[in-house]
């Protein structure tokens, strides 16, 4: 599959793949493939790519999964043909990429926090930023801020509530001193 999107392809596309994986509320694979997200951001924008680790470039799927896979990426490029288009390509210009690698390194942080369904903003932030780069369309390069930052909101929100709620524990443990 890599080699069929060509050099310039292959990340986005293995970080799209990541990010799908992302996605299924599983405990722990969001915070196992968030490593591999934070390897891709390093990588992210170089002129060429570095070999995939010979671990996963030999990895190979079965005849059903390799069908499954290959029927869910041309669905997804077919649906992206439909409405996506390059506009605002000075977005997904090589300039800003290493802008674009912070913010898929905050997305991957996001996923690796065990938080309820945290993984799901951050992954579909991901998802967008990776057809956007493909396809040189900054509106969906925009909708992938707009998604994580979303996300960022969220687990924001449930941090600051555990530590309120640690604070009042805390508090009715040990009362203060009057």
């Amino acid at each position: 599959m890599v080699d069929l999107h060509g050099h310039g392809g292959s990340r986005p596309l293995l970080l799209m793949l990541l990010a799908c994986l992302c996605l299924p509320p599983i405990m722990g694979l969001g915070t196992a493939m968030s490593v591999a997200i934070i390897a891709i951001a390093w990588q992210w924008g170089q002129p060429t790519a570095a070999a995939l680790p010979q671990r996963l470039a030999r990895a190979r799927l079965s005849p059903a999964w390799s069908r499954r896979t290959l029927h869910a990426l041309a669905w997804l490029h077919d649906c992206a043909a439909a409405w996506i288009r390059p506009r605002l390509t000075w977005l997904a210009h090589h300039s800003l990429s290493g802008l674009w690698a912070l913010w898929i390194v905050w997305m991957a942080l996001l996923i690796f926090i065990p938080l309820p369904l945290g993984n799901i903003l951050p992954g579909l932030s991901l998802i967008a930023l990776c057809l956007g780069w493909m396809h040189r369309d900054g509106l969906l390069l925009l909708l992938s801020l707009l998604v994580g930052a979303i996300g960022s909101a969220y687990a924001s929100g449930i941090v600051a509530v555990a530590v309120l709620a640690a604070w009042r524990a805390w508090g009715s443990v040990y009362p203060p001193l009057a």
